[in-house]
This record gives C-alpha cells, structure tokens and sequence, in this order.
C-alpha cells in the first residue's frame, strides 16, 4: 500500500566512506604506524621500565591469559592496557599519547570488521605467548631481545590481518 521509510537494522554496517566521509587512515597505515613505533617504545622499556611497570605488565598478561579463551566479541581493551602501559614504562609523553591514539583508532568500524575475520582462539594464544615475552625482554633489561619479540608479535599481526586469506 506504499512506500515505508524505517531505520536500519543493526545487521547493516554503514562505514563513512560509503557517505562520502574520510575514514582517516586505514587500518594497514594504522598498523604501519604501530610498527616503527612499538618496537622502539618496547626497547626503551627494557632500559627505563620500574620494577612495578615490570610487575603490572606481567599481571596484564597473565589476565590476558585468563580471559582471552572466553571473550566472544574480542575488544581487546587488556591489549590497549599493556600497550599503553609499555609505552608509559618507556618515559616518553609523546610516544605515550602516540601509542594511545593508534590503539584508539582500532575501535573503528574497519578493525572490527577485520577482527571478526581474523581473530582465533589461536592468535590470543600466541599474542599471550608474544606479549610474555616481551616482558621477558623488559626485565631482562633487553632492549635487542624487547624489541625482536614486538617484532615478532607485529610480523605475525601483519600477516593475520593483511597477509592472504589463505594464511
């Protein structure tokens, strides 16, 4: 009997680029960013980090090891907190709010999306494993050792989220 305007269901994900809004960078640039910056903020750690930062990024991982198999909807709010913290325990306010504003930006549309793709039970084994030992490395007082594992926790990132779907 005519045409019916309602809202849209939750199941329709608008993302801004579909309205002709900039998105901001994307998550590959997002990632990128992550990379030349994380891996140095790990090795500063390893020199500057407190005895209690020490401490707190270890319980984060040990929570992260605790809640990680249960989560359904994967906000990893625990990442957020250890990155952050990490980039605390490196003594530089800039690369601080830095890490903060790149750990901010993957509660976009597109990183959930990409989460939902890419997210196993698995890879919250392993990014438990990869964040262990980068507290390893920071109490050691390691920056080489620091380092390569934010290395490696990123490299395995890089290929879950950007590499082929195959992977």
């Amino acid at each position: 009997d005519g045409t019916y305007v309602r809202e849209a269901g939750a199941s329709s994900m608008v993302m801004p680029w579909s309205a002709g809004a900039d998105p901001g960078p994307g998550p590959l640039e997002q990632f990128q960013a992550r990379r030349l910056i994380e891996t140095d903020v790990a090795a500063r750690a390893a020199i500057s980090a407190t005895a209690s930062e020490i401490q707190e990024l270890a319980e984060l991982v040990a929570e992260m090891e605790r809640v990680y198999p249960t989560l359904d909807d994967f906000n990893d709010k625990l990442g957020f907190r250890f990155h952050t913290s990490l980039a605390r325990a490196a003594r530089n306010g800039v690369l601080t709010n830095v890490v903060e504003y790149l750990w901010t930006l993957r509660d976009s549309d597109m990183w959930r999306h990409l989460r939902r793709r890419v997210v196993t039970p698995e890879n919250r084994r392993q990014v438990v494993i990869d964040r262990r030992e980068i507290v390893a490395g920071i109490a050691e007082r390691n920056p080489a050792r620091a380092k390569a594992a934010m290395i490696a926790l990123l490299d395995r990132a890089e290929r879950r989220y950007f590499g082929p779907e195959d992977e």
